[in-house]
């Protein structure tokens, strides 16, 4: 590494972890040799996976034929230096960085490679005898020289003490110039699989969909846009559709001055969309990445943006026919309407049918299947066994598809009943997406189904902060908090998400009880009387009255709702009776809902309507009839 210094590195904050950043100063200060410091640069940034020893030749050794004992010595040089544990072998794969961060292996004394020259200068905060916990916990720009700073967060610096993170974006829905409205799927499609490879690529922190598209339509200007959704970029485009011709004009950028950073536009066919869609995506990780990093890295900076928009995208299908089914049903399942829904399930099979080796579009149509179910669309046994033989086929053709094992935790969640299975899906769903938002919603919904209210928290909010415009974000972080005894902050939760999804069902009636709990039963009252759902503000009300002792009008509501939903609403009549402290009809109208597979069953451990019959023996017996291991549980609205 002659006559390299530390100017010549720079590792974005939101990229590299501080502990793993002070392992790169650190390599640096100590004049770590240039092939085993690239070694290990690609393997910090591709933290969480196996990069193969094909993979690092190609990103160490660009372009050279170099024998693989070559890369074994520059892994023996790290592992020499950061201690045995700190690079995994993967025996017939390659090579993973498995030093976690709350557990950093203290580098030993004395074992350092052998072209690191001894009077390296190494500050004591960076050390390889420094506690490893001190590197971890203290934050290394705060130990840096001025320099050392502006080489490691260039020209960030600013965005390093902002609010908002650098690498942030926000996609907004690319404009429909077609002219044509039944073309809008299309245009809403492009934006929408753009959105889902970045929000794969770790580092980036890309707002949800939900967020994003909620400016379609609306004369926002950027600055606008940014300061809502808290991002530093934006990227928005426009699709002319004629024939097969397509025209696509694209551009990222900067939400402080409105600047284009980037831009581009394609005069393509529809064969050849799935060419733009990648280049879109690289040009525009590209873009955000070299604009913070050294121009020494950017040829492996290149290669590895490459390599990233390859994993994101793999599972979609390569049949552009198939392809632009598939963006018709996603489109109208986005929708959430009844008839939207059997109409994507239809397209679906269709998309399948011509190309039956898309991973991407059987766990779509797992989810389209299991919400068909829900609204009786289709029939209850064939749809939800057809349901999860379409994600095992997901799975099957792509074993680590984030929205194969996203579709899986739903199934298991909402059908099967089985946690355990849900909780591993949904986890290894994050593992391979941290920043994935319906990973985050999954999540904090399967944990507060569980009663684990703090990690249904954590999750919560972390969703809010990626989709912070998405009502079903809000609706899970103030059940939650409800739950938690924490009122205030739960009815502040439902008033926001019912800003932003007036319609939605289910949100005034959980308003109404946190209401309840406060005291406030007139309020209550109010807020459930604008309930769009029928069976929800019978349930609601019958309960509501009940507690307030108005039996008269508490049985009114709870006969409407048998005479009119006594078919389709058995959980809902159970939480009725279970309000009542009932527990005869309650566990009667539960085992009903238990022989139709009703959905809402999933809710059986959290809901606070059942909390008056839960000293009954036969508690104990329905949970562990679902498949819950642990009786306690959370009182939610």
């Amino acid at each position: 590494m002659q006559g390299r210094t530390l100017e010549n590195y720079r590792f974005d904050k939101a990229e590299v972890r501080p502990a793993e950043r002070a392992l790169l100063i650190d390599g640096v200060r100590a004049e770590l040799g240039s092939r085993a410091f690239d070694v290990l640069y690609a393997l910090i940034k591709n933290r969480g996976r196996v990069v193969t020893k094909d993979e690092l030749l190609d990103l160490v050794w660009p372009g050279l034929v170099v024998q693989e004992n070559n890369l074994q010595a520059q892994v023996s040089a790290l592992r020499k230096l950061l201690g045995p544990k700190a690079i995994a072998t993967i025996p017939a794969r390659g090579y993973q960085f498995s030093l976690a961060e709350t557990v950093l292996t203290e580098i030993p004394n004395g074992v350092v490679p052998s072209d690191v020259p001894s009077h390296a200068n190494l500050s004591p905060q960076l050390s390889r005898q420094s506690n490893p916990e001190a590197v971890m916990v203290q934050d290394p720009p705060s130990a840096l020289t001025q320099a050392e700073r502006a080489a490691v967060f260039g020209d960030i610096a600013d965005y390093a003490v902002s609010n908002t993170p650098a690498l942030s974006i926000a996609v907004l829905p690319f404009a429909n110039l077609t002219g044509d409205a039944n073309d809008e799927y299309f245009s809403d499609g492009l934006a929408d699989e753009l959105l889902n490879v970045l929000a794969k690529i770790k580092g980036l922190r890309v707002i949800a969909r939900t967020s994003s598209f909620s400016f379609k339509g609306q004369n926002v200007d950027i600055p606008a846009i940014g300061a809502r959704l808290g991002v530093a970029h934006v990227v928005d485009g426009s699709v002319r559709k004629s024939g097969d011709r397509l025209r696509i004009s694209v551009q990222l950028v900067k939400v402080a001055d409105s600047s284009p950073i980037w831009s581009e536009v394609y005069d393509r066919t529809l064969d050849d969309i799935f060419a733009v869609q990648d280049d879109i995506a690289q040009c525009v990780l590209t873009e955000l990445r070299t604009k913070f990093m050294r121009p020494w890295h950017g040829e492996i900076e290149r290669r590895m943006v490459k390599r990233e928009v390859a994993a994101a995208t793999k599972g979609r299908s390569a049949n552009s026919t198939a392809h632009n089914l598939y963006l018709q049903a996603r489109f109208l399942l986005n929708r959430r309407a009844e008839a939207d829904i059997a109409k994507s399930v239809k397209l679906l099979r269709q998309a399948l049918a011509i190309d039956p080796h898309s991973a991407q579009a059987w766990a779509t149509f797992s989810q389209a299947l299991v919400a068909a179910v829900d609204y009786a669309v289709v029939p209850q046994v064939e749809g939800t066994a057809e349901a999860l033989t379409a994600v095992q086929r997901a799975l099957a053709l792509q074993p680590d598809l984030v929205d194969g094992h996203i579709a899986m935790c739903t199934y298991q969640k909402l059908r099967a009943w089985n946690w355990q299975i849900a909780i591993s899906s949904v986890q290894r769903a994050l593992h391979l997406s941290p920043d994935e938002i319906d990973a985050q919603t999954e999540a904090a919904q399967l944990y507060f189904l569980l009663g684990r209210l703090q990690e249904s928290l954590e999750y919560a909010s972390r969703a809010t902060m990626l989709d912070p415009v998405n009502a079903i974000s809000y609706r899970i972080l103030g059940s939650t908090l409800g739950a938690l005894g924490r009122w205030a902050e739960s009815e502040a939760a439902f008033r926001q998400a019912i800003e932003f999804a007036p319609d939605r069902p289910g949100l005034r009636a959980s308003l109404a009880f946190v209401l309840e709990r406060q005291g406030r039963q007139d309020e209550a009252l109010d807020a459930v009387s604008c309930e769009p759902a029928d069976f929800l503000r019978w349930r609601t009300l019958s309960c509501l009255h009940f507690r307030g002792g108005n039996l008269v009008d508490s049985d009114r509501n709870l006969h409407a709702l048998i005479d009119r939903y006594g078919d389709l609403a058995a959980f809902n009549i159970a939480a009725a009776y279970g309000a009542r402290g009932d527990a005869d009809h309650a566990f009667e109208w539960l085992e009903r809902a238990y022989a139709v597979r009703d959905s809402g069953l999933s809710y059986v451990k959290c809901h606070g309507m059942l909390q008056p019959i839960q000293a009954d023996p036969r508690w104990p017996v329905f949970l562990r009839k679902m498949g819950f291991e642990e009786y306690d549980s959370g009182i939610g609205p």
